[in-house]
């Protein structure tokens, strides 16, 4: 979630070393996915929150934004509590073609979201 190493050398796990290229990522629209999801999202300053979540977890520290990504679950919990108030959350399925879903508003409780199918899930909770 905080970017990796594939954001800078590619695709080489065919044993390649890194001075000799990549090859090209077997699944395109997940990269797209993950850039259109973290472009307006990922900032400079978030913090590791996982021990308010079952997923990875990274948050502003007054409470406003939230980034959860867990993979092949069917659901993801959060402790908002200390969120700064009700605040709006999508979730994405990062293993199609990006595509919204609109979480509508949560409150400033423990939370706990049910996905509609097993898959890699990120949640983004509270405006960019």
């Amino acid at each position: 979630m905080a970017g990796g190493i594939a954001n800078i050398w590619g695709n080489v796990s065919d044993g390649r070393d890194y001075g000799e290229g990549s090859l090209p990522y077997s699944n395109a629209a997940q990269l797209k996915t993950y850039a259109h999801f973290f472009a307006e999202r990922f900032e400079a300053g978030l913090q590791d929150c996982g021990d308010l979540s079952n997923a990875a977890c990274l948050g502003r520290s007054d409470g406003s934004r939230y980034l959860l990504y867990r993979e092949s679950t069917t659901s993801l919990s959060i402790d908002l509590r200390d969120a700064a108030g009700p605040l709006r959350a999508v979730a994405v399925d990062t293993r199609k073609p990006y595509v919204e879903i609109d979480l509508g508003t949560l409150d400033a409780t423990q939370q706990s979201w049910k996905a509609p199918y097993a898959s890699d899930w990120a949640i983004a909770i509270g405006e960019p």
